[in-house]
C-alpha cells in the first residue's frame, strides 16, 4: 500500500461517512455523516492531484477555480430545487446519470468520473 497516513485517514472518513449515512437510524446522523461523505472524498482527489499541472493551473488562476466552484454550487442549488419541489424526480435522475461517466484528465491520466451522479446526490443531500 503507497497511502500516506493522511490520505489512508481521509479514506476512512469518507467510508465512514458513508456507512453510517447508510446504516444509522437518526435522520440528522445520516445526513450529517453523508456530508461529511461528500466533502471527504472530492477533498482526497484535490489532494492526489494537488501538484498536476491542471490542479497548479486552477490553483494559479483563482477566478477559474471560483467559477468552477459558484457553478457547481449553482447546479447543487438548481437540482436541490427541483427535488424539494418534485420527489419523484430524484430516483429518475439518479437512475438518468448513473451511465454517464465523464473523463477528466488529472495526474497525468484520464480518469472516469461519475461527476453527475456526484451532483444529483450532493442536490439531494441538500434538499432533504
Amino acid at each position: 500500500m503507497t497511502a500516506s497516513a493522511l490520505q489512508m485517514t481521509g479514506m476512512l472518513v469518507a467510508c465512514g461517512g458513508a456507512a453510517v449515512s447508510l446504516l444509522a437510524r437518526d435522520t440528522r446522523t445520516r445526513y450529517g455523516a453523508a456530508a461529511v461523505a461528500l466533502i471527504a472524498a472530492p477533498a482526497l482527489v484535490a489532494g492526489d492531484v494537488w501538484n498536476s499541472t491542471r490542479f497548479v493551473d486552477l490553483r494559479h488562476h483563482p477566478a477559474k477555480l471560483a467559477l468552477i466552484l459558484i457553478v457547481v454550487v449553482i447546479a447543487v442549488g438548481v437540482g436541490a430545487a427541483i427535488f424539494r419541489r418534485f420527489r419523484w424526480a430524484f430516483p429518475i435522475s439518479l437512475f438518468a446519470v448513473l451511465p454517464l461517466p465523464v473523463p477528466v484528465h488529472l495526474g497525468g491520466q484520464t480518469s472516469h468520473l461519475l461527476i453527475p451522479l456526484y451532483l444529483v446526490i450532493a442536490a439531494a443531500l441538500v434538499s432533504f
